[in-house]
Protein backbone atom coordinates (compact mmCIF):
# COMPACT_ATOMS: atom_id res chain seq x y z
CA UNK A 1 0.00 0.00 0.00
CA UNK A 2 1.04 3.59 -1.05
CA UNK A 3 -0.07 6.88 0.17
CA UNK A 4 -1.09 9.19 -3.28
CA UNK A 5 -2.08 12.13 -1.57
CA UNK A 6 -4.26 13.60 1.63
CA UNK A 7 -6.29 16.22 2.11
CA UNK A 8 -6.26 18.23 5.77
CA UNK A 9 -9.88 20.35 5.82
CA UNK A 10 -10.18 22.18 9.37
CA UNK A 11 -8.01 20.10 11.08
CA UNK A 12 -5.31 21.85 13.90
CA UNK A 13 -3.80 24.48 12.17
CA UNK A 14 -4.86 23.86 8.51
CA UNK A 15 -7.28 25.34 6.89
CA UNK A 16 -7.99 23.47 3.68
CA UNK A 17 -4.45 21.98 2.46
CA UNK A 18 -3.46 19.13 0.35
CA UNK A 19 0.15 17.14 -0.28
CA UNK A 20 0.41 15.12 -3.09
CA UNK A 21 2.80 11.86 -3.01
CA UNK A 22 3.19 11.43 -6.77
CA UNK A 23 5.30 12.46 -9.30
CA UNK A 24 4.86 14.19 -12.92
CA UNK A 25 4.86 10.39 -14.03
CA UNK A 26 2.12 8.90 -11.91
CA UNK A 27 5.02 7.27 -9.48
CA UNK A 28 4.99 7.45 -5.83
CA UNK A 29 7.64 9.78 -4.39
CA UNK A 30 9.17 7.59 -1.98
CA UNK A 31 10.87 10.01 0.31
CA UNK A 32 8.89 13.06 1.90
CA UNK A 33 11.11 15.00 4.26
CA UNK A 34 8.46 17.81 6.00
CA UNK A 35 10.00 20.80 7.06
CA UNK A 36 8.72 23.80 9.16
CA UNK A 37 8.83 25.96 12.14
CA UNK A 38 7.71 24.43 15.71
CA UNK A 39 4.00 24.55 15.89
CA UNK A 40 3.34 24.01 11.93
CA UNK A 41 1.55 20.85 11.60
CA UNK A 42 4.35 18.77 10.79
CA UNK A 43 3.25 16.14 13.68
CA UNK A 44 -0.34 16.80 12.74
CA UNK A 45 0.33 15.25 9.32
CA UNK A 46 1.34 12.33 10.31
CA UNK A 47 -0.89 11.39 12.59
CA UNK A 48 -3.69 12.64 10.01
CA UNK A 49 -2.34 9.82 7.98
CA UNK A 50 -1.58 7.46 10.64
CA UNK A 51 -5.33 7.40 11.63
CA UNK A 52 -6.57 7.64 7.68
CA UNK A 53 -4.55 4.02 6.92
CA UNK A 54 -5.03 2.67 9.85
CA UNK A 55 -8.69 2.22 9.37
CA UNK A 56 -11.66 3.08 11.65
CA UNK A 57 -11.54 0.67 14.18
CA UNK A 58 -7.71 0.81 15.35
CA UNK A 59 -8.15 4.97 15.01
CA UNK A 60 -10.08 4.65 18.20
CA UNK A 61 -7.73 2.74 19.53
CA UNK A 62 -5.18 5.53 18.52
CA UNK A 63 -6.86 8.79 19.14
CA UNK A 64 -8.82 8.80 22.23
CA UNK A 65 -9.52 12.86 21.78
CA UNK A 66 -10.63 13.26 18.12
CA UNK A 67 -11.95 16.15 19.00
CA UNK A 68 -8.44 17.60 19.68
CA UNK A 69 -7.96 16.76 16.27
CA UNK A 70 -10.55 19.42 14.86
CA UNK A 71 -9.35 23.08 14.11
CA UNK A 72 -10.42 25.78 16.85
CA UNK A 73 -13.76 27.20 16.40
CA UNK A 74 -14.64 24.58 14.09
CA UNK A 75 -17.50 21.95 14.05
CA UNK A 76 -15.40 18.90 12.45
CA UNK A 77 -12.58 18.32 10.87
CA UNK A 78 -12.05 15.74 7.67
CA UNK A 79 -9.37 14.08 6.23
CA UNK A 80 -9.36 12.31 2.99
CA UNK A 81 -6.84 10.85 0.40
CA UNK A 82 -6.22 8.78 -2.03
CA UNK A 83 -4.40 4.95 -1.69
CA UNK A 84 -2.61 2.54 -3.88
CA UNK A 85 -2.70 -1.17 -3.67
CA UNK A 86 -0.27 -3.20 -4.15
CA UNK A 87 -1.71 -4.28 -7.45
CA UNK A 88 -2.01 -0.76 -8.53
CA UNK A 89 -5.28 -1.18 -10.54
CA UNK A 90 -6.71 1.35 -8.98
CA UNK A 91 -6.22 4.03 -6.34
CA UNK A 92 -8.93 3.94 -3.66
CA UNK A 93 -10.64 6.95 -1.63
CA UNK A 94 -10.94 7.15 1.85
CA UNK A 95 -11.96 9.55 4.49
CA UNK A 96 -12.46 10.16 8.31
CA UNK A 97 -14.32 12.51 10.15
CA UNK A 98 -13.52 14.22 13.74
CA UNK A 99 -16.50 15.53 15.40
CA UNK A 100 -16.62 17.25 18.53
CA UNK A 101 -16.41 14.35 20.97
CA UNK A 102 -16.72 11.29 18.78
CA UNK A 103 -14.27 9.51 15.74
CA UNK A 104 -16.85 9.03 13.26
CA UNK A 105 -16.11 6.08 10.50
CA UNK A 106 -17.27 8.86 8.09
CA UNK A 107 -15.76 6.70 5.31
CA UNK A 108 -19.28 6.82 3.63
CA UNK A 109 -18.78 10.69 2.79
CA UNK A 110 -16.90 9.84 -0.27
CA UNK A 111 -18.70 8.53 -3.44
CA UNK A 112 -18.15 4.58 -4.67
CA UNK A 113 -17.27 1.37 -2.94
CA UNK A 114 -14.20 2.68 -1.13
CA UNK A 115 -14.80 2.18 2.32
CA UNK A 116 -15.83 -1.20 2.22
CA UNK A 117 -13.27 -2.18 -0.04
CA UNK A 118 -10.59 -0.70 2.40
CA UNK A 119 -11.74 -1.80 5.15
CA UNK A 120 -12.55 -5.42 4.17
CA UNK A 121 -9.02 -5.46 2.68
CA UNK A 122 -7.64 -4.62 6.56
CA UNK A 123 -9.62 -6.97 8.06
CA UNK A 124 -8.51 -9.61 5.89
CA UNK A 125 -4.96 -9.33 6.33
CA UNK A 126 -5.41 -8.09 9.98
CA UNK A 127 -2.82 -5.78 9.42
CA UNK A 128 -0.31 -7.70 7.09
CA UNK A 129 0.25 -6.88 3.70
CA UNK A 130 -0.91 -3.18 3.80
CA UNK A 131 0.96 -2.15 5.95
CA UNK A 132 1.97 1.45 8.02
CA UNK A 133 3.94 2.04 10.28
CA UNK A 134 4.64 5.07 12.55
CA UNK A 135 7.58 6.17 15.23
CA UNK A 136 6.95 9.77 17.51
CA UNK A 137 9.54 11.80 18.60
CA UNK A 138 10.43 9.81 21.72
CA UNK A 139 11.74 6.81 20.90
CA UNK A 140 13.03 5.03 24.24
CA UNK A 141 13.36 1.32 24.07
CA UNK A 142 12.56 -0.60 27.11
CA UNK A 143 15.74 -1.37 29.51
CA UNK A 144 16.14 -2.76 32.80
CA UNK A 145 14.41 0.21 35.36
CA UNK A 146 12.32 0.71 32.63
CA UNK A 147 10.96 -2.21 32.72
CA UNK A 148 10.39 -2.46 36.48
CA UNK A 149 9.21 0.93 37.00
CA UNK A 150 6.84 1.13 33.85
CA UNK A 151 6.14 -2.20 32.93
CA UNK A 152 7.47 -3.70 29.27
CA UNK A 153 4.67 -3.01 27.07
CA UNK A 154 3.29 -5.89 25.19
CA UNK A 155 2.16 -5.55 21.82
CA UNK A 156 -1.36 -4.48 21.25
CA UNK A 157 -4.16 -7.38 19.86
CA UNK A 158 -4.52 -5.32 17.23
CA UNK A 159 -0.70 -5.17 14.98
CA UNK A 160 -2.28 -2.13 13.50
CA UNK A 161 -2.32 -0.16 16.74
CA UNK A 162 0.77 -1.86 17.74
CA UNK A 163 2.77 -0.25 14.97
CA UNK A 164 1.59 3.68 15.66
CA UNK A 165 1.86 3.59 19.02
CA UNK A 166 4.48 5.92 20.28
CA UNK A 167 2.95 8.59 17.35
CA UNK A 168 0.51 9.36 19.75
CA UNK A 169 1.62 8.05 23.07
CA UNK A 170 5.06 9.60 23.97
CA UNK A 171 4.58 7.52 27.42
CA UNK A 172 4.84 4.34 25.20
CA UNK A 173 8.40 2.33 25.08
CA UNK A 174 9.15 0.35 22.37
CA UNK A 175 9.93 -3.42 23.54
CA UNK A 176 13.57 -4.36 24.66
CA UNK A 177 16.00 -3.80 21.19
CA UNK A 178 17.45 -7.65 22.41
CA UNK A 179 13.68 -8.70 22.33
CA UNK A 180 13.40 -7.30 18.67
CA UNK A 181 16.08 -8.86 17.83
CA UNK A 182 15.97 -12.13 18.29
CA UNK A 183 12.22 -11.99 18.79
CA UNK A 184 9.55 -14.39 20.61
CA UNK A 185 9.67 -17.66 19.53
CA UNK A 186 11.98 -17.10 16.92
CA UNK A 187 15.28 -18.79 18.89
CA UNK A 188 18.15 -17.18 16.97
CA UNK A 189 20.47 -18.94 19.50
CA UNK A 190 20.91 -21.93 17.04
CA UNK A 191 20.96 -19.99 14.03
CA UNK A 192 23.93 -22.42 13.17
CA UNK A 193 22.59 -25.66 13.69
CA UNK A 194 20.72 -27.86 11.72
CA UNK A 195 16.89 -27.59 10.08
CA UNK A 196 16.97 -23.49 10.49
CA UNK A 197 13.39 -22.14 10.24
CA UNK A 198 13.04 -19.81 7.22
CA UNK A 199 11.61 -16.93 9.59
CA UNK A 200 15.19 -17.66 11.48
CA UNK A 201 17.11 -16.93 8.29
CA UNK A 202 15.17 -13.76 6.97
CA UNK A 203 15.41 -12.20 10.97
CA UNK A 204 19.51 -12.82 10.69
CA UNK A 205 19.36 -11.29 7.25
CA UNK A 206 17.80 -8.43 8.89
CA UNK A 207 19.89 -8.16 11.81
CA UNK A 208 22.87 -7.87 9.92
CA UNK A 209 21.89 -4.90 7.78
CA UNK A 210 21.86 -3.40 10.97
CA UNK A 211 25.79 -3.43 10.72
CA UNK A 212 25.64 -0.49 7.76
CA UNK A 213 23.81 1.70 9.22
CA UNK A 214 26.17 3.04 12.23
CA UNK A 215 30.34 4.49 11.59
CA UNK A 216 32.66 2.24 13.41
CA UNK A 217 29.80 -0.09 15.05
CA UNK A 218 29.30 -3.96 13.89
CA UNK A 219 26.98 -6.92 14.79
CA UNK A 220 29.41 -9.49 16.33
CA UNK A 221 26.98 -12.06 17.11
CA UNK A 222 23.57 -12.87 19.17
CA UNK A 223 25.40 -14.70 22.10
CA UNK A 224 23.62 -17.95 23.36
CA UNK A 225 21.63 -15.65 26.19
CA UNK A 226 19.86 -14.29 22.77
CA UNK A 227 21.69 -11.15 23.62
CA UNK A 228 23.61 -8.84 20.61
CA UNK A 229 26.53 -7.97 20.86
CA UNK A 230 28.14 -5.45 19.38
CA UNK A 231 32.01 -4.72 18.21
CA UNK A 232 33.07 -0.81 18.83
CA UNK A 233 35.96 1.21 18.71
CA UNK A 234 36.10 0.79 22.63
CA UNK A 235 35.53 -2.74 22.66
CA UNK A 236 32.24 -4.91 22.84
CA UNK A 237 29.13 -5.00 24.43
CA UNK A 238 25.12 -5.06 24.47
CA UNK A 239 23.33 -2.63 22.25
CA UNK A 240 22.09 -1.30 26.03
CA UNK A 241 25.43 0.05 26.56
CA UNK A 242 25.85 1.65 23.25
CA UNK A 243 25.70 5.89 23.45
CA UNK A 244 21.93 7.09 22.90
CA UNK A 245 22.31 7.97 19.39
CA UNK A 246 23.05 4.71 18.40
CA UNK A 247 20.51 2.85 20.82
CA UNK A 248 17.95 5.80 19.04
CA UNK A 249 18.30 4.45 15.43
CA UNK A 250 19.09 0.48 16.09
CA UNK A 251 15.85 0.28 18.10
CA UNK A 252 13.74 1.58 15.72
CA UNK A 253 15.33 0.49 13.07
CA UNK A 254 14.97 -2.77 14.35
CA UNK A 255 11.21 -2.77 15.48
CA UNK A 256 10.71 -1.81 11.61
CA UNK A 257 12.43 -4.83 10.31
CA UNK A 258 10.20 -6.84 13.16
CA UNK A 259 6.80 -5.69 12.37
CA UNK A 260 7.62 -5.97 8.29
CA UNK A 261 9.07 -9.59 9.53
CA UNK A 262 5.33 -10.22 10.89
CA UNK A 263 3.43 -8.46 8.44
CA UNK A 264 5.23 -10.88 5.49
CA UNK A 265 5.36 -13.97 7.13
CA UNK A 266 5.63 -15.34 3.44
CA UNK A 267 8.09 -13.54 1.96
CA UNK A 268 11.67 -14.42 1.07
CA UNK A 269 12.88 -10.90 2.21
CA UNK A 270 10.44 -8.68 4.43
CA UNK A 271 12.68 -5.90 3.96
CA UNK A 272 11.63 -5.21 0.34
CA UNK A 273 7.98 -5.25 0.61
CA UNK A 274 5.67 -2.16 0.03
CA UNK A 275 4.45 -0.09 2.77
CA UNK A 276 4.28 3.59 4.16
CA UNK A 277 6.59 4.45 6.69
CA UNK A 278 5.94 7.54 9.28
CA UNK A 279 8.73 9.11 11.73
CA UNK A 280 8.69 12.50 13.54
CA UNK A 281 12.00 14.10 13.97
CA UNK A 282 14.24 11.53 12.51
CA UNK A 283 17.30 12.82 12.46
CA UNK A 284 17.34 13.60 17.00
CA UNK A 285 20.19 12.92 18.64
CA UNK A 286 22.80 11.84 15.41
CA UNK A 287 25.87 13.32 14.28
CA UNK A 288 26.02 15.87 11.54
CA UNK A 289 28.21 12.71 9.55
CA UNK A 290 25.07 10.15 10.43
CA UNK A 291 22.56 12.72 9.08
CA UNK A 292 24.36 13.27 5.95
CA UNK A 293 24.09 9.33 5.16
CA UNK A 294 21.33 7.63 7.04
CA UNK A 295 18.24 8.39 4.59
CA UNK A 296 20.71 6.91 1.79
CA UNK A 297 21.07 3.91 4.65
CA UNK A 298 17.36 3.65 4.39
CA UNK A 299 17.05 4.35 0.72
CA UNK A 300 19.05 1.12 -0.08
CA UNK A 301 17.80 -1.54 2.77
CA UNK A 302 13.95 -0.46 2.29
CA UNK A 303 14.01 0.31 -1.42
CA UNK A 304 10.11 -0.31 -1.79
CA UNK A 305 8.86 1.70 1.24
CA UNK A 306 7.11 5.10 0.94
CA UNK A 307 8.96 7.47 4.18
CA UNK A 308 6.84 10.49 5.46
CA UNK A 309 9.60 11.87 7.84
CA UNK A 310 9.89 15.42 9.35
CA UNK A 311 12.92 16.79 10.54
CA UNK A 312 14.85 20.37 11.59
CA UNK A 313 17.71 19.48 9.87
CA UNK A 314 19.29 20.78 6.83
CA UNK A 315 22.00 17.96 6.40
CA UNK A 316 18.69 15.79 5.80
CA UNK A 317 17.40 17.72 2.95
CA UNK A 318 21.05 17.87 1.90
CA UNK A 319 20.51 14.39 0.60
CA UNK A 320 17.06 15.20 -1.19
CA UNK A 321 16.29 14.94 -4.95
CA UNK A 322 14.23 17.05 -6.59
CA UNK A 323 10.48 16.92 -5.08
CA UNK A 324 11.14 14.92 -1.76
CA UNK A 325 10.62 18.12 0.57
CA UNK A 326 7.81 19.50 1.47
CA UNK A 327 8.15 23.46 3.36
CA UNK A 328 4.95 23.89 5.89
CA UNK A 329 4.58 27.98 6.34
CA UNK A 330 2.23 29.92 8.98
CA UNK A 331 -0.26 32.42 6.37
CA UNK A 332 -3.00 34.31 6.96
CA UNK A 333 -6.47 32.61 7.11
CA UNK A 334 -9.27 33.29 4.85
CA UNK A 335 -11.24 34.45 7.59
CA UNK A 336 -8.45 36.53 8.74
CA UNK A 337 -8.72 35.78 12.42
CA UNK A 338 -6.45 33.02 12.86
CA UNK A 339 -3.27 31.81 11.04
CA UNK A 340 -3.61 28.82 8.64
CA UNK A 341 -0.45 26.56 7.35
CA UNK A 342 0.73 26.33 3.53
CA UNK A 343 2.41 22.89 2.24
CA UNK A 344 4.16 23.65 -0.47
CA UNK A 345 6.81 20.80 -2.28
CA UNK A 346 10.32 22.44 -3.04
CA UNK A 347 10.51 22.14 -6.35
CA UNK A 348 14.33 22.20 -6.85
CA UNK A 349 17.01 19.46 -5.70
CA UNK A 350 18.41 20.12 -2.14
CA UNK A 351 21.22 17.25 -3.25
CA UNK A 352 22.08 20.35 -5.46
CA UNK A 353 22.69 22.97 -3.09
CA UNK A 354 25.00 23.52 -0.03
CA UNK A 355 24.01 23.86 3.21
CA UNK A 356 24.08 27.14 3.75
CA UNK A 357 22.44 27.59 0.57
CA UNK A 358 19.60 25.25 2.25
CA UNK A 359 19.20 27.37 5.13
CA UNK A 360 19.05 30.82 3.11
CA UNK A 361 16.43 29.32 0.89
CA UNK A 362 13.03 29.98 1.56
CA UNK A 363 12.82 26.08 3.47
CA UNK A 364 14.41 27.59 6.23
CA UNK A 365 14.01 31.63 5.38
CA UNK A 366 17.57 32.29 7.43
CA UNK A 367 18.66 35.97 5.93
CA UNK A 368 21.86 34.66 6.32
CA UNK A 369 23.84 31.10 7.87
CA UNK A 370 26.11 33.53 10.14
CA UNK A 371 25.59 34.29 13.37
CA UNK A 372 23.64 37.13 15.08
CA UNK A 373 26.48 38.15 16.46
CA UNK A 374 28.08 38.39 13.02
CA UNK A 375 25.62 39.86 11.03
CA UNK A 376 25.22 42.49 13.21
CA UNK A 377 28.66 43.35 13.15
CA UNK A 378 28.40 43.27 9.41
CA UNK A 379 25.70 45.58 8.83
CA UNK A 380 27.49 48.27 11.05
CA UNK A 381 30.70 47.57 9.33
CA UNK A 382 28.74 47.71 6.06
CA UNK A 383 26.89 51.70 7.23
CA UNK A 384 30.12 52.93 8.15
CA UNK A 385 31.94 51.88 5.37
CA UNK A 386 29.34 53.91 3.21
CA UNK A 387 29.48 56.97 5.31
CA UNK A 388 33.82 57.09 5.28
CA UNK A 389 32.94 56.59 1.52
CA UNK A 390 30.86 59.92 1.45
CA UNK A 391 32.80 61.48 3.75
CA UNK A 392 30.54 61.77 6.13
CA UNK A 393 31.81 59.38 9.12
CA UNK A 394 32.36 60.86 12.67
CA UNK A 395 35.66 60.11 14.47
CA UNK A 396 34.08 57.66 16.37
CA UNK A 397 32.60 56.08 13.71
CA UNK A 398 36.28 55.74 12.53
CA UNK A 399 37.48 53.92 15.30
CA UNK A 400 34.23 51.74 15.33
CA UNK A 401 35.14 50.86 11.48
CA UNK A 402 38.80 49.90 12.61
CA UNK A 403 37.55 47.90 15.63
CA UNK A 404 35.27 45.89 12.93
CA UNK A 405 37.81 44.95 10.22
CA UNK A 406 40.33 43.64 13.26
CA UNK A 407 37.56 41.94 14.20
CA UNK A 408 37.10 40.44 10.80
CA UNK A 409 40.52 39.55 10.32
CA UNK A 410 41.01 37.76 13.74
CA UNK A 411 38.30 35.79 13.29
CA UNK A 412 38.54 34.54 9.65
CA UNK A 413 35.53 35.61 8.41
CA UNK A 414 35.68 35.49 5.01
CA UNK A 415 33.54 34.41 1.92
CA UNK A 416 33.62 30.29 1.48
CA UNK A 417 31.99 27.53 2.29
CA UNK A 418 35.09 25.83 3.91
CA UNK A 419 38.05 26.24 5.64
CA UNK A 420 40.07 25.73 2.73
CA UNK A 421 38.29 28.45 0.71
CA UNK A 422 38.32 30.44 3.01
CA UNK A 423 42.34 30.06 3.46
CA UNK A 424 42.54 30.49 -0.25
CA UNK A 425 40.59 33.80 0.20
CA UNK A 426 43.15 35.20 3.07
CA UNK A 427 45.75 34.39 0.37
CA UNK A 428 44.45 36.27 -1.95
CA UNK A 429 43.97 39.04 0.48
CA UNK A 430 47.51 39.36 1.32
CA UNK A 431 48.67 39.44 -2.56
CA UNK A 432 45.88 42.33 -3.11
CA UNK A 433 47.79 44.12 0.17
CA UNK A 434 51.47 43.64 -1.59
CA UNK A 435 50.40 45.08 -5.03
CA UNK A 436 48.65 48.40 -2.94
CA UNK A 437 45.14 47.51 -3.74
CA UNK A 438 43.71 47.30 -0.55
CA UNK A 439 40.56 48.55 -1.53
CA UNK A 440 39.85 45.40 -2.89
CA UNK A 441 39.71 43.72 0.13
CA UNK A 442 36.51 42.24 1.62
CA UNK A 443 37.41 44.43 4.85
CA UNK A 444 39.29 47.18 3.49
CA UNK A 445 41.32 49.66 6.05
CA UNK A 446 40.17 53.36 6.56
CA UNK A 447 43.04 54.69 4.69
CA UNK A 448 42.15 52.55 1.38
CA UNK A 449 38.51 53.54 1.14
CA UNK A 450 39.51 57.66 1.87
CA UNK A 451 42.11 57.46 -0.57
CA UNK A 452 39.30 55.75 -3.46
CA UNK A 453 37.20 58.33 -2.53
CA UNK A 454 39.75 61.23 -3.03
CA UNK A 455 40.86 59.33 -6.19
CA UNK A 456 37.07 59.78 -7.74
CA UNK A 457 36.53 63.31 -6.74
CA UNK A 458 39.66 63.70 -8.81
CA UNK A 459 38.96 61.60 -11.75
CA UNK A 460 35.39 63.47 -11.96
CA UNK A 461 36.70 66.70 -11.54
CA UNK A 462 39.17 66.10 -14.78
CA UNK A 463 36.19 64.30 -16.54
CA UNK A 464 34.42 67.65 -15.96
CA UNK A 465 31.98 66.46 -14.02
CA UNK A 466 32.92 68.78 -10.87
CA UNK A 467 32.12 71.90 -10.77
Amino acid sequence: MYLRKIRLKDVKCFEDAELGFVDENDEIIRWTVILGENGTGKSTILRSIALLLAGSDASKGLEHEPRNMVRSGCMEGIIDAEVELSDKKRALKIGMRFLNKHLSEGWGALPGDDREIFEELLHEDYGRGNFVCGYGAVRIAAWGERIVQRGYPEKHQDPRIDRLQTLFNEEMLLGPANERLVGRGYGLRGIRSEGIHTDELRLKNAVETLSDILPSVTLKEINPDGVAIFNTPYGEGPLSELSRGYRDILTWVTDLMRHLIDAFPDSDDPLQERGVVLIEGIMLHLHPIWQQKVIDFLREKFPNLQFIVSTHSPLAAQSLNQNELVVLKRVEGKDKQKDTVSIDRFDLAPKSMSVDQILTSPVFGLTSAKSLEVQEKMGDFTKIKRKILRGEATENEEHRYRGLTRYFEEVHEAPGESFAQRDQFIRMENILRKLGREDLLEYPPIEALKSKRKSSKERKKDSGVMR
